[in-house]
């Protein structure tokens, strides 16, 4: 009876034990046998094999042997439960200056070219759409600038080789620090043909890409789009098996006179009738594997897609091209005086 009892308990738990070192065994390679989960493997499955090698010849080797696997099952779940992965999310505030009369974009020169990002990334797209059919959605310009912002926002994915190149800050011989650029790879993992069959509702997808041929992203990277339609965000989404970068666009508002800090600076009053607003918000999320979160190459797609987050902040963030245009104003005042 002794006999039958004791092997009704002792075969479950093998197969409860050997399940659960496949399961870790898996994991690890998932990681790459990353350090952290080797050095916890002695304490999820050695420990509990010696006490249950050491007390199995015991009476109450039964009772004593569930106490280790117990915390084995509770230390492997710490391991992962316990350890977040990478998470980040930016919120960036962006705009453009319309023409009040056909909602056509407005060119300046001065204080205020380096304001909007219609001078920068989306610059070269305008002529892509005929001066008309800027108006025609009837909605004060919030679908097709929305058009123009996520196709803005490719080019400059696609202008930053980010990961194919590997930047060094080297301290020059005169004390400032600059840049070093090293290129690891000659083609795109995700070429502009690509790019434009997913993006092919887009209005200005058409426009030619300048500068690179397509994205440099990590291996395995797949992309997914979501071009804006009346209401609805536009999405720009790169994943691999690493982790997640996400970019939504969303609508915010359209007004066809400008108030404000823009009106001031082009009439030197509080209202400008001629020109409009349209505004977004760009959120740019990054979302690490929560499987593959110990994974020796882990911090260096964290830090692509920071990379990403940063150089979309410094090209589209209203407040940061703000700053661009009051540092003219007060080196043309400087100068002047």
């Amino acid at each position: 009876m002794h006999t039958l009892n004791r092997r009704w308990v002792v075969w479950p738990l093998l197969v409860i034990l050997l399940l659960l070192a496949m399961a870790f065994v898996w994991v690890v390679v998932q990681n790459r046998a990353s350090e952290k989960l080797l050095a916890a493997a002695a304490g999820v499955f050695l420990l509990p094999a010696l006490y249950w090698f050491a007390e199995r010849f015991l009476p109450v080797w039964v009772q004593k042997s569930i106490t280790p696997m117990v915390a084995a099952f509770g230390a492997l779940i710490a391991v992962f439960l316990f350890t977040a992965p990478f998470q980040s999310r930016r919120a960036i505030g962006t705009a453009f200056l319309i023409d009040a009369t056909d909602i056509g974009p407005v060119r300046f020169s001065g204080p205020l070219e380096g304001v909007m990002p219609i001078q920068l990334d989306t610059s070269v797209l305008i002529p892509t759409l005929p001066r008309e059919k800027w108006k025609a959605d009837n909605d004060g310009g919030l679908l097709v600038y929305h058009h123009l912002l996520q196709r803005g926002i490719l080019q400059n994915l696609v202008s930053r080789a980010d990961w194919a190149t590997e930047v060094d800050r080297v301290g020059s011989p005169q004390g400032g620090i600059y840049e070093r650029f090293q290129v690891r790879m000659t083609e795109p993992q995700i070429s502009t043909n690509t790019i434009n069959s997913a993006f092919a509702a887009n209005r200005f997808i058409s426009a030619p890409f300048h500068r690179q041929h397509g994205l440099f992203v990590p291996p395995a990277t797949t992309l997914t789009a979501v071009v804006p339609g009346p209401g609805l965000v536009g999405v720009i989404q790169l994943e691999n098996p690493l982790i997640k970068l996400r970019i939504e666009t969303h609508m915010v508002s359209a007004s066809t006179v400008l108030y404000g800090r823009y009106a001031r600076l082009t009439t030197g009053t509080n209202t400008n009738p001629c020109c409009g607003l349209v505004q977004y918000t760009i959120i740019v999320t990054g979302q690490g594997s929560w499987l593959r979160r110990h994974h020796p190459d882990m911090p260096k797609y964290a830090q692509w897609v920071q990379r990403i987050t940063d150089r979309i902040t410094e090209s589209f963030d209203e407040e940061e091209r703000w700053k661009v245009a009051i540092q003219q104003l007060t080196l043309r005042h400087l100068a002047v005086r």
